[in-house]
């Protein structure tokens, strides 16, 4: 499956030291992805900030985002993005996101985020 196999080389990228946190972001060859886990790259605020504005991610199914770090800034940008329409799963399992960017995020995924 394409896919996975591009999850797992981005995920990687993502774990070098230190970690590009935009390169996944910025990533043409990602157009067209459907499945995208980077859990535990130490994505954080930046990162989150920088997936959420990607175009590239537009097609994106599943994103998991599991132990980085993300904070109610990045919370709040992936509740926001224009470009996450497609999600079916957003998974931020273990983020510190606080009360505002939970609700944010519940308001604009519902069932498909997992928090």
């Amino acid at each position: 499956m394409p896919s996975r196999t591009w999850a797992r080389t981005t995920t990687a990228l993502c774990r070098s030291s230190p970690p590009p946190r935009n390169a996944v972001a910025e990533a043409a060859c990602l157009a067209g992805v459907t499945c995208l886990d980077v859990s535990g790259a130490d994505v954080g605020d930046a990162g989150a900030v920088a997936l959420a504005a990607s175009p590239y991610l537009a097609d994106l199914t599943t994103l998991l985002l599991r132990y980085n770090g993300i904070g109610a800034e990045g919370g709040l940008a992936l509740a926001a993005s224009p470009h996450l329409e497609r999600l079916r799963l957003l998974d931020l399992s273990d983020e510190p996101l606080g009360a505002a960017a939970q609700a944010a995020l519940h308001g604009r995924f519902g069932s498909r985020v997992k928090l």
